[in-house]
């Protein structure tokens, strides 16, 4: 690389006041360190030396799944040598580390941060390059098109971002690590008919297929229509299966949450009111005993306020943990619309979708987001379609699987069960078209509409 001289260096683009603030929000905190890592954060990025060095020892300790805080960082960087010294002396020792923490830093600047510093990096590997590019032409002595050759090549080599995840090249590789992909999926299916992560509804099952790894799925309703229930039935659905699987909720807290789930197991059947007023009788234990065995499968989220890159970070430090197969967020119109100029809010919730679906291919494992659709859209019982997603059709662009819950009749408070259509509006991995389930009222229980004579029954005898 050619030389840059001391007074270059320091001109050369940088911000240290945003590496400072990343570098402070992540000491301790492995959610802000999983954001920072989710956009490419490398140590070559920073600027100051010192800050690679920390960077790197906050990556090592959070890829073991421990907390990056100020001890284990001062361990890790004394335990290795730089030039005469060791790396913690060259960040300034335990007292730099501190005063690093203390810093006063907002969780949801960090994206912005990262954003800054990352700017800056790609800047001066461009200038690094062009000063290569120039001591190339100035001392080339071959033909014209040597030259631009070897000054391409430099070039391009700088701004390639090509990684193992993001280019598949053609060859006989590729064939075998098909192959062997698709024995191992025999094999791991013929040891557990369960391994896959689907709905539990026999007919929208056998209509969309599963729920595949890396795959977005959007389920999308008018208010009180059944989003929840729809999301709560797959959660519990692939629990049951033995997948890991986190629900974050931003509206229901985990009581309320808790007490959902009550209803839908207990026997005799008991009501929400009851459980409010302090009922734990039999039919509360009897709902406890049917949960026992796949409840540990479930972790329960309550995030109001958490912004998409919060909700993305914690998805990410429970799949390291291996506690995260599946992962649900209630709903996106909840989440807060950040700060963003010269963007509607349209374009703003398709950029948090975008996060979800970057997050569920980096990790490769399903996401499905809840999401409202326009009342202005939806007149005479007409069934809504993907471009009534509230605020945003990009939602539905970014999604791989689109799900619209629809009541086609007028909701009857007299009977207890009613037709849900579950319109599948967009498959990028199978069939669209309509199914009906039933939905047994005051139980948050959707079934099979095989099942209705049966539930309705159960309903009138208990």
């Amino acid at each position: 690389m050619a030389q840059v001289s001391t007074a270059q260096v320091h001109m050369l683009p940088h911000s240290l006041d945003a590496e400072r603030a990343i570098l402070a929000a992540c000491l301790g905190d492995q959610d802000a360190v999983m954001v920072a890592r989710s956009m490419g954060l490398t140590p070559r990025d920073f600027y100051l030396h010192a800050h690679q060095l920390i960077w790197d020892a906050v990556l090592d300790i959070a890829e073991r799944g421990r907390v990056a805080d100020v001890l284990l960082v001062s361990h890790w960087l004394d335990g290795r040598q730089n030039g005469k010294g060791t790396q913690l002396e060259s960040v300034g020792g335990l007292a730099e580390l501190a005063k690093l923490q203390a810093s006063v830093v907002t969780f949801a600047g960090i994206p912005g941060y990262v954003d800054i510093v990352k700017h800056h990096a790609g800047q001066r590997r461009l200038i690094a390059a062009s000063a290569d590019i120039a001591a190339i032409a100035q001392e080339h002595e071959g033909t014209l098109d040597g030259l631009y050759d070897e000054a391409s090549r430099r070039f391009l080599e700088t701004v390639d971002t090509s990684t193992p995840e993001t280019h598949l090249h053609g060859g006989d590789d590729a064939i075998l690590d098909y192959l062997t992909e698709q024995a191992d999926t025999r094999e791991r299916l013929e040891n557990n008919p369960g391994a896959l992560i689907e709905p539990p509804w026999v007919d929208l099952r056998n209509l969309m297929g599963d729920l595949l790894p890396g795959s977005l799925h959007v389920v999308a309703a008018e208010t009180s229509v059944g989003k929840t229930i729809y999301m709560e039935g797959v959660a519990e659905g692939n629990a049951k299966r033995g997948h890991r699987v986190a629900f974050y909720h931003l509206e229901l807290p985990h009581k309320f949450m808790r007490d959902r789930q009550v209803v839908r197991y207990a026997q005799p059947p008991v009501t929400m009111r009851q459980l409010r007023e302090g009922y734990d009788g039999p039919a509360v234990s009897s709902a406890h005993e049917a949960i026992r065995p796949w409840f540990p499968n479930l972790t329960y989220v309550y995030c109001p306020g958490w912004s998409a890159e919060r909700i993305v970070a914690d998805i990410q430090r429970l799949h390291s943990r291996g506690e995260c197969d599946l992962a649900i967020v209630d709903y996106l119109q909840m989440i807060p619309l950040p700060n963003t100029r010269g963007m509607n809010s349209a374009m703003v919730i398709g950029q948090q979708a975008n996060a979800f679906k970057v997050c569920c291919g980096t990790l490769n494992i399903p996401i499905i987001v809840g999401s409202q659709v326009s009342r202005a859209n939806v007149h005479d019982h007409r069934r809504p379609t993907k471009d009534d997603i509230r605020n945003s059709g990009e939602v539905a662009e970014r999604a791989n699987q689109v799900v619209v819950l629809h009541r086609p009749e007028k909701r009857d408070d007299k009977q207890p069960t009613e037709i849900i259509e579950v319109y599948v509006d967009k498959n990028t991995s199978g069939a669209t078209g309509a199914v009906r389930l039933v939905h047994l009222k005051g139980r948050y229980l959707f079934a099979d509409e095989a099942r209705r004579q049966d539930m309705e029954a159960d309903w009138w005898t208990n």
